[in-house]
């Protein structure tokens, strides 16, 4: 696979990620939207607020982990806790952690990135069960989502390590 195709596959991931984060908060928007109570407004100002943070993020903060800056970590921890303010709205927004797991895995390096995933899952577990009930599938989805973040985002990290590197020998040549 040459550069440029290793390129495009990594423009090409991004756009799903950002493609899943419109859609599952827009899926809260809905949800929530037609629910009379003053939490579900809450709920639909808080998704438009995560939305508009993580479109900052997306534009302007993304770098890759050995550029990190304080601003990626703060916009990290924006999304976070916004996910998690969303997350105690409404239980639809526990699905908002699972993008947030990839952005870990590629912008927080080493184990570190795997760790935040766990904080986030039982954080967003623990949030859930206070404020709708926990069942076992609202426990059972995060946990097999943050396994399978964990596992494809370790692969990509060593695509894009593999990337860097074969990059790096391009321009020595």
């Amino acid at each position: 696979m040459n550069d440029s195709s290793l390129a495009s596959a990594f423009a090409r991931l991004r756009l799903a990620l950002d493609l899943l984060v419109v859609g599952l908060a827009g899926f809260v928007i809905v949800r929530e939207v037609g629910r009379p109570e003053e939490r579900a407004t809450l709920a639909v100002a808080m998704a438009l607020v995560f939305l508009a943070t993580y479109a900052v993020g997306a534009i302007r903060l993304r770098r890759p982990a050995d550029e990190r800056s304080r601003a990626v970590d703060i916009w990290l921890a924006l999304l976070t806790a916004e996910a998690l303010a969303l997350g105690w709205l409404s239980p639809e927004a526990a699905y908002l952690v699972f993008p947030l797991f990839f952005l870990y895995l590629h912008l927080i390096p080493g184990w570190t990135g795997v760790a935040a995933v766990a904080a986030s899952t039982l954080a967003m577990l623990l949030v859930t069960a206070t404020s709708s009930g926990l069942t076992t599938g609202a426990a059972v989805g995060p946990l097999v989502g943050a396994a399978i973040a964990i596992a494809l985002g370790l692969g990509y990290r060593a695509l894009y390590r593999e990337n860097q590197e074969r990059q790096r020998l391009i321009e020595e040549l």
